[in-house]
């Protein structure tokens, strides 16, 4: 399950130890699309059942639904952005 390196959990629900993840559903009619996702490390579940290291950055996430839309709705020679977990790091 990929889980979107979020920053908006209520401090009065959670404690320091819980983390920052924050799941991230993606829901299409469209299955193809959505098979497209399971490269990246999505599962095809609404819940999570552990914690894991397959956490993904708020940039790295556009990449993904960029990539994916692209190659699933985009014409069929579109050039292909490179994928970058962490996005761009600008100095």
């Amino acid at each position: 399950m990929c889980q979107w390196g979020g920053d908006h959990q209520p401090p009065l629900i959670t404690n320091a130890s819980s983390g920052h993840e924050t799941p991230v559903h993606i829901m299409s009619k469209d299955k193809d699309f959505l098979n497209l996702l399971d490269d990246y490390g999505f599962e095809n579940r609404m819940t999570i059942e552990e914690r894991n290291e397959n956490n993904i950055t708020h940039s790295g996430m556009y990449y993904i639904l960029l990539r994916s839309l692209i190659k699933q709705y985009g014409e069929k020679d579109s050039s292909m952005p490179p994928y970058l977990k962490d996005g761009i790091i600008i100095n």
